[in-house]
Order: structure tokens, then C-alpha cells, then sequence
């Protein structure tokens, strides 16, 4: 009737109700709720205090109160005290006994005071029922400056003062005010108040009922808690380190079952209270129905098999078909989207359900045939995510097909994860003579070419360090490993060299313009200078305990240089080389006497593509060529068949430089090139003696030349009589057919 706005209909019936004796006072709250949302503030005034009054002559306070206190809201200002003596006296009968009710009706701004003016109603209402609630005897308050929970021990009759037990502070006296101003309110359930006052009450639930405990905290976090915070809440306080394991693993089993929380399942689990129940079960089939691939789907499967690997049929039964449905393409996708991975691990979670895949089924195929094509088996380990269905899988290839998985397993050990090369090396080293050969295979061509499957080389140098496939015929021994080591480092510091204006490009994109992720390989030195540095750094020790001199010779200043190698590894291996080779350790000769062949990167992928060119594109056409000259018969007086011979021996004798110049090839950009005396890396000043005319070089490496730049090898003469020299010095230079005297003007770095 308010809303339609009949206000005399309205009107007339309140007064007709009241008259014959108000039931509840609810429908007359909401019609004054309705007239002050039609501005008729006024209007549901008076007709609130007409059933404020009737309820009050019919006996009926506590109902009178709550009109009144509706009241002071529509009529906050009160000009002539009349609303607030009532509210007074029914707030003195609804509370009669408290202590200290006279003072918090002062305090308040409710009752007659001469400190100040009274305040609005509204606002001392809300003061009001504020001390009320916190100056209760047993409330627990937390003060978060550093006394921490207390509990009020006492309300003083007269003031209104509290006075509470601390943790950190008992008896401590204060001001109802300073309590709603300082202290939060707990209730009487929170954890805080359970480990405060009934720490008895705590502890047996860590025994009887850890799941209840736990429900106690995430309900005390506002209904959601990651496990971090639960554990913190409870470790020491209430849980022993030693205990925790036992009470989270009895906890979870049983959360895992509540239908009032939810639990997820990342590394960092957050468990939150439900507003309705859901079973495990129920949970399950909408997290499947929502995931997006087979993969993520087989996944919600089997994680319901460990969360309850009791579960009745039914769910099982439900679950299976749905997981059946969505491999074979009847609901979500076609089975032939998904990787081959994928399907072996669905079979496998329709097998642990108790419902295996009929035969013939996608299902049932992918985990057939597979042990005996090293292709098809890389694809389908790549595409399982799980490292226990990878093994379980492994097993099954070998028992399948004893004739052939040997070859199978070797070809693809250097090419998967850590996981799979595991599992995989663990089967051949297992799996008799032929099978230990052909990993030891493996291994050695992993230890020469790990690129770019740096996962499983990294995995295999961990194995070797630590004393595994010593005995695997042909595996490579802990001292090429260190060698093989070192060698991949320089590898990808080449690498880095030649992404490295990417990266600066990189950093200056404007804003807005999308970045590729960061590469892998920036987490590669600190895991090689781990392995490095494994058990005292042992692999490196015993290298130089053991290695030839020359060996030790070569590998010493590579690893003192290395940005690959900590400092700590470094000292160790100092430490033995005094001991062993202290010779190695006298006054070094420059860089470019050490026996490399220094060059840019530029000018080493020059040299590395020369080779390539030669031994996969000269050569192999050169052996066609003969074999055609050879097809015309007569070879004594075949011309044809004479010169590709000739050419053949030219482009071998080519190759074979080429190959020992890149086993010596070192980037320049890896030493220290200096600036005071003339150095590969240097642009070097000269001015001619006698004719007083200036020159101008660049010393880098022979495949680095540029005459018309002025940039030469510093293997030339030229260079060779340059080298060390500082600025000042006069050298006299042979140069073919004359000789010539030059003083060094100026040098700077040059890369």
C-alpha cells in the first residue's frame, strides 16, 4: 500500500492493527521502510511511535526497542529529548544487571551528560552497542600493536572500564572507548580465542579431529585460507615440526571428503568454506566438464583416484564413461586431436578406475605398437605429463616387445626430459649386455652433442658426477664429462653473444609492443655452476687429480675464466693444481699465445659455416662427381675422373684445417682484451718513421679480415710484430720484400 501510495489506506489499517494488538513488528518495519523510500520520512515516524507506544502498554519491550531504535533513524535530531529518554529507558529494562550500563549510556552520548551536547541517535547508538558488545566478561579482543588476544576479565560497575588478560600484558586496565578504538573483536570460536583460552579444547582436536582444526582457522581467515597460513596458524602453537606430516596428511584425507570445503590442487594449495555442500564426486565432474583438453580432463581423473581411492562404483562408473567419451571424440573434441601422450595416460586412469578402454578403441590402441618406433615412442613420452605413468609406460613397451625396445629406448634417451631420460636409462642399464652397450652409445653421443636438449645431458653429467654408469660399457668417464662440460658452456656463451642485440633491441620497445618470454637458457649457468659445485666441488677436483698435465694444462684457464664456474669451485681447483701442476700457475703468457685461434663470434660463425659448406655440400657433391667420372670407363685416361680425385684430396686436406682450427677457435669477446698494449681486439695507431704518414688497423681474427676496413689477422706479419707492444714503442715490421719501422701512436679496445 505504501509503495501504490494509498497513504490514508495505509494509515487506517496501522491504526487498526495496533488497536486489535500487533502481532510481529516486521511488516510494520517494512512499510516505514517503504514510506521513507517514498521521502514520506515524516509520515512513518508517527506511525512508528504510535506502535512503539502500543507495544510498550501491552508488554512488550524488547519488540518496542526495536521500533525505537528504527525510529532514531528516521528522526535522528530529536529537537526536544523526547525519543531519547524512551530509547534510555528501554535500553535500561533490555539490559538491566550489566555492569557499567549507566556509564555507556553517558559515554555513548545517550543519557543526560554535562560534558557536551548529546550526540545524533544514530551515531550514539552504534557507540552504545559497540561497549556493550566488547565490556562482556570472556570476550576475546586482539590488539595488533603487540600485546596481542586478550580477554576481558571484568567490567568496573561504576566506569565502565575494562580490565583484560593479555598474552603479553595482564590485568591491563582501559577505557571502553580505547577498546573499540584499539581492539578488533574476536569471536568467541576464532582460532586466536581457541588457542588463548582453551588450549586444552585445541589440542584435543589436533588428535581427535584435525580436519574440524583446520575448518576452525580458514573459518577464522574469513572463510579462505591458502595451507601456508593454516600451517603457520597452528606450527608450534598447537602442532609440533615433527607432527605436522602425520596431522596434515590425517586432515586433508578427511577434508577431501567434506562437501563444505573445497581444496585446490595447485603446489600452493587454498582451501575455502562452501556456502553449500558439494561432494568429492560432484566436484570432480564439473572440474572435468570444464577442462579444456584430454590432458586436463585425465588429469581431474586421476586426481580423484588419489584424493579417494576407496570411492564407491557409481562415481568411478560415471566418471570412466565420461573420460571414454571425450578420448573418442563423442563429447569435446576427436581423439585424434590429442596427442599420443594424452591417450596412453587416459587409458591408463580408465584401467586404475576399474573400467579399461574396449579393445580397439582409440584408448586401447595408443598403448599398442608404440615400444618398437623410436619416433612414435618420443612423441608419445614428450606428451605425458606425468613422470609415474612414463615409467609405467616404459615397463609395459619392454614386457610388449622383448625383441625390440633396446633400439627404440637408445635412439630417443638424449632427447627427453629429465623424467623420461630416468626412466629410460634405468631400463637399458637394467636390461642386459646389449642393452647397457647401446646406452653407453647414447650417452657418449649425448656427452658430444647435447644441443638443444640441454634437460637430459644436464640430467646425464648429474648421474655421472655422482658414480652412475660407471659400469655401462662406452658411457663417458667423470673427466670428459668436466671437459664436455666446459665445452657446452662456451657453446652457449657464443650463443649469448649473438642474441645479445636482440637484447638491447628488446629492452627499448616502445610500451604496448609484445616481448617473447625469456629464454631457458638464462637458468643455465647457475645449474651447470651447481653441478660444478656438487659435493665440495668433487667432479672438478678429481679432474685435476687425475686428468694428464696437458689435459689440466688446456682445461685450467677456461675454467678461471669461465662466468659458468663460482668463485668457490675456482679456489678448489686452484688448491689441487698448486698441489699437482704448480707450473701452471707461473706469470701467464698473453691470451693469444695459449695455443686457440682467437675471432668474433661473427668471424667464428664464418669459420663454422666454411666447414658446414665443406662437409655437407663440396664434398658430398665431389663424391658424385667421381662416381660419374668413374661410370665413363678407362680410368688411366679419365680427365674427368683425375681432377675430381684432385679435388677431392683438396677439399679433405681444406676440411680437415677447418676442423682443428674450430677445435682451437675461442670467441674474443670471452677475454679480458686490454687497452694499453696492442691485442687481438685492438685498433691500433702507427705512424711511419720515416714518412711520417699514419695508419690505422684492427687486430681480430684471420676470419674477421676486412682489408678495405683496415681490419687484419693478427696472425699477418704485420699484426705478429705489433702484438704487446704499448703506446710509444718503435717496432720494425718485415713485410714481404722490405722492412719498415713504425711507432705506436694510440690503441683502443675494438670489441
Amino acid at each position: 500500500m505504501a509503495t501504490a501510495k494509498t497513504y490514508g489506506t495505509l494509515e487506517e489499517t496501522w491504526l487498526e492493527l495496533i488497536e486489535a494488538g500487533p502481532a510481529e513488528p516486521a511488516p510494520f518495519l517494512a512499510a516505514a521502510d517503504a514510506l521513507e523510500r517514498d521521502a514520506e520520512r515524516t509520515r512513518a515516524a508517527d506511525l512508528l511511535r504510535l506502535l512503539a507506544a502500543s507495544l510498550r502498554e501491552r508488554g512488550r519491550p524488547a519488540e518496542a526497542l526495536e521500533v525505537l531504535r528504527r525510529l532514531a533513524r528516521l528522526a535522528p535530531d530529536d529537537p526536544k529529548g523526547e525519543l531519547r529518554t524512551e530509547l534510555v529507558e528501554a535500553l535500561k529494562r533490555a539490559h538491566d544487571g550489566r555492569p557499567g550500563l549507566d556509564a555507556f549510556l553517558k559515554r555513548a552520548g545517550l543519557a543526560a551528560s554535562t560534558d557536551a551536547r548529546p550526540a545524533p541517535l544514530p551515531r550514539a547508538l552504534e557507540a552504545f552497542d559497540a561497549f556493550l558488545d566488547y565490556a562482556r566478561p570472556g570476550r576475546h579482543v586482539h590488539h595488533a600493536a603487540g600485546w596481542g588476544v586478550g580477554r576481558v576479565i571484568e567490567v568496573d560497575g561504576r566506569t565502565g572500564e575494562l580490565t583484560i588478560d593479555f598474552e603479553r600484558k595482564k590485568g591491563h586496565a582501559l577505557p571502553v572507548e580505547s577498546a573499540r578504538e584499539f581492539l578488533t573483536r574476536l569471536p568467541d570460536d576464532h582460532i586466536w580465542s581457541l588457542k588463548h583460552s582453551s588450549p586444552d579444547r585445541v589440542r584435543e582436536l589436533v588428535e581427535a579431529n584435525p580436519a574440524e582444526l583446520v575448518k576452525v582457522v580458514i573459518q577464522s581467515r574469513g572463510g579462505k585460507a591458502t595451507l601456508a597460513q593454516v600451517k603457520q596458524e597452528l606450527l608450534g602453537s598447537a602442532v609440533s615440526e615433527k607432527g605436522w606430516s602425520k596431522f596434515w596428511s590425517k586432515a586433508k584425507t578427511a577434508l577431501l571428503h567434506d562437501p563444505y570445503v573445497e581444496i585446490t590442487d595447485d603446489a600452493r594449495p587454498v582451501l575455502a568454506l562452501r556456502e553449500r555442500p558439494v561432494t568429492l564426486a560432484a566436484e570432480t565432474l564439473e572440474r572435468f566438464a570444464a577442462a579444456k583438453t584430454l590432458a586436463e580432463a585425465t588429469e581431474v581423473a586421476r586426481q580423484f583416484l588419489q584424493k579417494s581411492p576407496d570411492a564407491p562404483p557409481e562415481p568411478r562408473a560415471t566418471l570412466a564413461e565420461a573420460l571414454s567419451a571425450r578420448a573418442s571424440g563423442r563429447r569435446g573434441g576427436a581423439a585424434d586431436d590429442a596427442p599420443p601422450g594424452a591417450l596412453v595416460e587416459a587409458a591408463y586412469a580408465l584401467d586404475d578406475l576399474g573400467h579399461p578402454a574396449p579393445t580397439g578403441s582409440p584408448l586401447a590402441e595408443a598403448v599398442k605398437g608404440l615400444e618398437s618406433d623410436a619416433g612414435r615412442l618420443r612423441a608419445t613420452l614428450e606428451t605425458m605429463a606425468s613422470p609415474e605413468l612414463k615409467r609405467r609406460y616404459l615397463d609395459r613397451a619392454r614386457a610388449a616387445r622383448p625383441d625390440a625396445w633396446v633400439g627404440a629406448f637408445a635412439a630417443v634417451v638424449p632427447h627427453l626430459d629429465k623424467d623420461a631420460f630416468g626412466a629410460l636409462a634405468q631400463a637399458l642399464e637394467q636390461g642386459g649386455d646389449e642393452a647397457r652397450r647401446a646406452l653407453g652409445r647414447a650417452l657418449a653421443d649425448l656427452a658430444e652433442a647435447p644441443e638443444p636438449e640441454a634437460e637430459p645431458f644436464l640430467q646425464m653429467v648429474k648421474d655421472i658426477f655422482a658414480g652412475r654408469f660407471a659400469d655401462v660399457p662406452g658411457a663417458p668417464t667423470p673427466l670428459r664429462v668436466v671437459e664436455r662440460v666446459m665445452a657446452f658452456s662456451e657453446r652457449q656463451e657464443r650463443g649469448r653473444a649473438d642474441r645479445e642485440p636482440t637484447a638491447r633491441l628488446r629492452a627499448h620497445q616502445r610500451p604496448g609492443e609484445t616481448r617473447p618470454p625469456p629464454s631457458k637458457a638464462s637458468s643455465l649457468p647457475a645449474k651447470v655452476r651447481a653441478l660444478l659445485a656438487d659435493r665440495e666441488h668433487a667432479a672438478l677436483r678429481r679432474y685435476f687429480l687425475e686428468a694428464p698435465r696437458d689435459s689440466a694444462r688446456l682445461l685450467y684457464p677456461r675454467i678461471m675464466s669461465s662466468r659458468w664456474v663460482d668463485d668457490e669451485s675456482r679456489e678448489a681447483v686452484r688448491i689441487v693444481v698448486v698441489r699437482r701442476f704448480p707450473d701452471l700457475l707461473a706469470p701467464a703468457r698473453p691470451f693469444w699465445e695459449d695455443g686457440n685461434l682467437y675471432m668474433t663470434t661473427k668471424g667464428l660463425k664464418r669459420l663454422e659455416g666454411e666447414f658446414q659448406e665443406l662437409a655437407n655440400v663440396k664434398i658430398p657433391e665431389n663424391a658424385r662427381a667421381i662416381g660419374a667420372a668413374a661410370a665413363l670407363g678407362d680410368l688411366s685416361e679419365n680427365a674427368e675422373f683425375t681432377a675430381a680425385l684432385e679435388e677431392r684430396d683438396r677439399l679433405v686436406a681444406r676440411a680437415d684445417r677447418l676442423k682443428k682450427e674450430l677445435e682451437r677457435a675461442r670467441p674474443l669477446e670471452g677475454v679480458e682484451v686490454p687497452s694499453d698494449r696492442v691485442a687481438p681486439g685492438t685498433r691500433v695507431t702507427l705512424r711511419h718513421v720515416e714518412t711520417g704518414a699514419s695508419e690505422r688497423y684492427t687486430l681480430l681474427g684471420p676470419y674477421d679480415v676486412d682489408v678495405e676496413a683496415g681490419v687484419i689477422s693478427y696472425t699477418a706479419s704485420l699484426a705478429r710484430g705489433l702484438l704487446g707492444r704499448s703506446v710509444g714503442d718503435e717496432v720494425v715490421v718485415e713485410l714481404p720484400g722490405v722492412k719498415a719501422r713504425y711507432a705506436v701512436e694510440a690503441i683502443e679496445r675494438a670489441i
